[in-house]
């Protein structure tokens, strides 16, 4: 068997070879991806393959145990893939990455119109990515799993809301400067959002009746949007009735594994410490133990420290990376995690860290699924 590497740009393609042939593949891709207000490096897998004829002989399983050691020499913090069912938490994969789906009926979504303002809604045009791109940076700028983009990067919206699927998009102006977009599907047949931001939440009037008017126009009963339940936008429409499909997937779709536990929670660091000290309560010393290894965290007069040895003093927390990697990124609570059967926890632990890793919203947008 040989493994062989090619890189182009930020895109690493992985090939198993048996006696010169190629028989399975991977891809991994370089992102930065925000946890709360820090990045850390993601590598995000995708276009996993073996040739049909070589199904069932455990070469996948041979080249993603040694796509693991490659991403630990790389340097990468975590990874994420969109997976299938039951297949990848044999590598350490655990679903961390809620999807959610809120409609709201176009003859409720059309009372905007009394709410609009004198703004221009327009087609989206290549020129104005680089606005747009401003307006999501701000916009998702603690929102934890969102990709962090740029424009040499990312140049257009390259999907809606499933592979393969066009889209079209649109901007509002503001007194002649963008002031929100929304990334739509390109279908004749529905109306559903892939991808919405606004520099201000007074355009949101003018976002909702324009899709209203693109509902009427395709006939479309309702409008779906794709976006996570904190969002301003889904606050707005609840005020018009919406209801909401939030899936929270078993072993598949949206997974992830911490990869290097020592960096990630060295870069964590000033997110831990914004949590500690803006809690009252008195908290401890606290050790992490994972199959990766062991973190401890020294809390002191509100000073939280990031360290690889154990403190003398406080709980000991012991858990699979999986379930380390839920807490970090918010999926489930402190108090859920400690009630898996594969985790062994001293009592005081519960308090500490559901400060330290609170429940969230983790999200990353359709157009940046890989």
């Amino acid at each position: 068997m040989d493994i062989r590497t090619t890189d182009d740009g930020r895109t690493h393609k992985r090939e198993l070879f048996v006696d010169g042939e190629q028989v399975s593949h991977l891809f991994v891709i370089d992102y930065q991806m925000r946890i709360g207000t820090v990045t850390v490096s993601m590598a995000g897998i995708g276009g996993v393959h073996t040739e049909w004829k070589h199904r069932n002989k455990g070469y996948m399983r041979v080249l993603f145990e040694d796509t693991l050691t490659y991403m630990r020499a790389q340097g990468y913090d975590v990874s994420m893939l969109f997976g299938i069912r039951s297949f990848y938490d044999k590598f350490g994969y655990i679903a961390c990455l809620p999807s959610y789906r809120v409609e709201i009926q176009t003859r409720d979504a059309e009372r905007a119109r009394e709410s609009i303002g004198d703004h221009l809604v327009r087609e989206m045009m290549p020129e104005d990515m680089p606005t747009v791109l401003s307006i999501y940076a701000q916009r998702n700028a603690q929102r934890t799993c969102s990709v962090v983009r740029d424009l040499e990067q990312f140049t257009r919206f390259p999907k809606g809301t499933r592979w393969g699927t066009p889209v079209d998009a649109f901007v509002v102006e503001d007194q002649g400067q963008i002031g929100a977009y929304v990334v739509c599907d390109r279908w004749d047949e529905s109306v559903n959002v892939a991808e919405i931001e606004s520099a201000s939440d007074s355009l949101y009037p003018d976002i909702l009746y324009h899709l209203a008017k693109q509902a009427i126009d395709k006939r479309c009963a309702k409008i779906g949007l794709f976006l996570p339940p904190d969002h301003g936008f889904a606050e707005y429409i609840a005020r018009y009735g919406c209801e909401w499909t939030i899936n929270y997937p078993r072993n598949q779709h949206g997974m992830m594994r911490i990869i290097d536990q020592d960096s990630l929670m060295q870069k964590l660091q000033p997110v831990l410490q914004d949590r500690v000290t803006a809690t009252d309560q008195h908290l401890a010393d606290i050790s992490i133990q994972t199959d990766l290894g062991t973190t401890a965290l020294r809390i002191a007069d509100a000073e939280c420290t990031v360290v690889s040895e154990e403190p003398d003093t406080g709980p000991t927390v012991r858990l699979p990376q999986g379930n380390l990697m839920q807490l970090v990124v918010g999926y489930r609570s402190a108090r859920d995690v400690l009630n898996a059967p594969a985790v062994q926890a001293e009592p005081e632990a519960a308090d500490l860290l559901s400060v330290l890793f609170p429940k969230d919203s983790p999200y990353i947008w359709h157009p940046d699924h890989f």
